[in-house]
C-alpha cells in the first residue's frame, strides 16, 4: 500500500467513520451494516486505484506530495 493510498484511505475513511458514529451509534445493526458497506467501498476504491488518485490530490493540496525525487543532501541547490 503506497503513501498516496493510505492518505486517500484516511481522507475518505475517517470522516465517513465519524459521521457513522455520530448518527448510527444508537442503532447497532444499522451501524454494523454501514461499517460493512464502508469496508466494501474502500476495497473497491483501492482495487480500482481511485484511493491513490484521491490521496495524491489530498497530499498535493496539503503541500506534502512531490512527483520529483528530493535532492541529495550534498547536491547543489538549483539557482533561481
Amino acid at each position: 500500500m503506497t503513501t498516496a493510498a493510505i492518505a486517500g484511505l484516511i481522507a475518505l475513511g475517517v470522516p465517513l467513520l465519524v459521521v457513522g458514529l455520530l448518527f448510527l451509534r444508537g442503532n447497532r445493526p444499522v451501524f454494523a451494516f454501514y461499517m460493512g458497506l464502508l469496508v466494501v467501498m474502500m476495497g473497491y476504491l483501492f482495487a480500482t486505484g481511485t484511493l491513490e488518485d484521491i490521496g495524491t490530490q489530498v497530499m498535493g493540496y496539503l503541500g506534502s506530495a512531490s512527483a520529483e525525487k528530493a535532492p541529495e543532501p550534498g547536491a547543489a541547490a538549483p539557482v533561481k
